[in-house]
C-alpha cells in the first residue's frame, strides 16, 4: 500500500504518462514508408526481410537478460534505456546507407523492443497493486494498450503527405519528428515513479522454456491457440511487409497507401471497441469467426492479385484483412488468462512471443526467397499460414474453461 498522499498522487500520474509514453512511442511515421525506405537507401527486398529475421533473433536472445535488469536495475530506468536505445535508432537512419548499418539500427529497435514490452506491464501493474487497487489492473492494461492505436490512426496519413516524393530529405522529416517525438517520450518516462516491485518479471522469463515444456506435456489447448494466433498474425505481417513497393510500383501513390493504414487503425479501434465492451463476449467463437474473415479477405486477395489485378480493389481488400487482424488480440489475451492458471499476463504474453519469434525466423527466410521470385507466391504463402491456421488450429470450443 502507499505510504503517503503524496506518492499516491505521484504514483497515480504513472497511468497518464505510460499511456502518452505508449502513444509517442508509436508515431513512428517511418513505417508507412519503411520498405521503400529502405529500398531507397540501397536494400534489397529479401534484405528487408532478413532485418525482421535479425530482429526476432535480437528478441530471442534479449528475452531473459532485459527481464533481470527491469527487476534488479528497476522498472523506470529500463524503460528510459530502451527509449534511448529507440532514440539511437533514429538517428542512425538519418545517415545509414547500407545493409550492415541498417542492421545497427534495426538491432537497437530489437534491444530497444525487448527491454521495453514486459517491463512496462510490470510497471502498471505494480502501480496498481501498490496503490491497494489491484483490481483495475486490467482496466488500466486496456487503456495503457489502447494508445497504439491512437497514435496510429493519424500518423501514417502524415508521414505519407510529407514523404510523398520518397526522396531523402523527405524521409528524413520524417525521421525528424519520430526523433521528437521518442525525445517527448524520454522526459516523460524520467518522471515515472518506481513502484514497489510485485512482479518478478525475471523469474517468469528465466522460467519461459521450462514453462513451454510443460504446457505442450500438459496444455496442448492452450499451445494451439498461441500457434493459431501467431500463423495469422505472421501471415498478416508478409504482406504488410511488402504491399508499399507492391502499390506503388501498380501506380497507387504513396498518400493512398497512408490513406489505407489510417483506415485500418480506425476501423480496428473501432471494431476492438465494440466487441470488448459487449456485456457477454463468447471469446472462441469470435477468434474462430475473425480467423475466418482474415482468411476469407486475403484469399480473395490473392485470386485478384493473380487474375485481375487491380491495384485499388487490393488496396481495399488488404485494409480488409489487416482491420480484422489486431482485433483478435484482446481476445487471445483473455483466452490465454483463463487457461493459465499458473502464470500471470506478463508470462503467457511472453511466452506466446516467444514462440512467434522462433516461427519468424524459418517463415520469413521463406518468404525472403519467396518474395524475390513474383510477390504473388508470397501473397499465396501467407493465405496458405491463414489456411493452416483456420483448418489445423481452430480453437476448440472448450478452450476456456467452465470455472476459471
Amino acid at each position: 500500500m502507499v505510504q503517503s498522499s503524496t506518492r499516491r498522487e505521484k504514483l497515480q500520474k504513472n497511468f497518464t504518462r505510460m499511456f502518452w509514453i505508449q502513444a509517442l512511442l508509436n508515431v513512428r511515421m517511418l513505417n508507412v514508408v519503411s520498405t521503400l525506405f529502405f529500398i531507397h537507401r540501397g536494400l534489397t527486398i529479401e534484405q528487408v526481410f532478413y532485418l525482421a529475421i535479425a530482429f526476432s533473433v535480437v528478441n530471442i536472445a534479449l528475452e531473459v537478460p532485459s527481464s533481470y535488469l527491469a527487476d534488479r536495475w528497476g522498472r523506470k530506468k529500463t524503460i528510459v534505456l530502451a527509449i534511448t536505445l529507440l532514440a539511437l535508432e533514429k538517428v542512425i537512419y538519418f545517415t545509414a546507407d547500407s545493409y550492415t548499418a541498417m542492421l545497427f539500427a534495426l538491432g537497437s529497435y530489437a534491444a530497444a523492443f525487448a527491454l521495453f514490452t514486459g517491463t512496462d506491464d510490470a510497471l502498471v501493474y505494480d502501480t496498481t497493486r501498490e496503490l491497494g487497487e489491484e483490481n483495475q489492473s486490467v482496466k488500466e492494461l486496456g487503456r495503457y494498450y489502447s494508445a497504439q492505436r491512437f497514435a496510429k490512426i493519424v500518423t501514417p496519413l502524415v508521414g505519407a503527405l510529407i514523404a510523398q516524393h520518397l526522396l531523402d530529405w523527405q524521409f528524413n522529416i520524417i525521421i525528424a519528428i519520430d526523433l521528437f517525438a521518442v525525445a517527448i517520450a524520454l522526459y516523460s518516462a524520467f518522471k515515472l515513479v518506481e513502484p514497489y516491485h510485485h512482479m518478478d518479471a525475471f523469474k517468469q522469463k528465466q522460467g519461459i522454456l521450462v514453462d513451454a515444456f510443460n504446457l505442450v506435456r500438459t496444455d496442448p489447448v492452450l499451445i494451439r491457440t498461441i500457434i493459431s494466433r501467431t500463423l495469422i498474425f505472421i501471415a498478416s505481417f508478409l504482406v504488410w511487409r511488402v504491399h508499399q513497393l507492391y502499390f506503388v510500383d501498380r501506380g497507387v501513390l504513396i498518400v493512398f497507401v497512408g490513406i489505407g493504414m489510417c483506415l485500418i487503425q480506425s476501423i480496428a479501434f473501432w471494431l476492438t471497441r465494440r466487441l470488448t465492451e459487449r456485456k457477454s463476449v463468447a471469446v472462441v467463437k469470435e477468434i474462430n469467426r475473425l480467423n475466418l474473415w482474415f482468411t476469407v479477405f486475403l484469399i480473395v486477395f490473392v485470386v485478384v492479385s493473380v487474375i485481375a489485378p487491380n491495384p485499388w480493389f487490393l488496396l481495399l481488400l488488404f485494409v480488409m484483412f489487416n482491420s480484422v487482424e489486431p482485433v483478435r488480440w484482446p481476445l487471445y489475451s483473455e483466452l490465454y488468462n483463463k487457461r493459465s492458471f499458473s502464470f500471470n499476463r506478463a508470462t503467457t504474453l511472453s511466452l506466446s512471443n516467444l514462440i512467434k519469434c522462433f516461427f519468424d525466423i524459418p517463415l520469413l527466410f521463406f518468404g525472403a526467397w519467396l518474395v524475390s521470385q513474383e510477390s504473388v507466391y508470397l501473397f499465396a504463402f501467407a493465405a496458405l499460414l491463414a489456411i493452416i491456421s483456420v483448418v489445423l488450429f481452430r480453437v476448440p470450443r472448450h478452450a476456456i474453461p467452465a470455472t476459471t
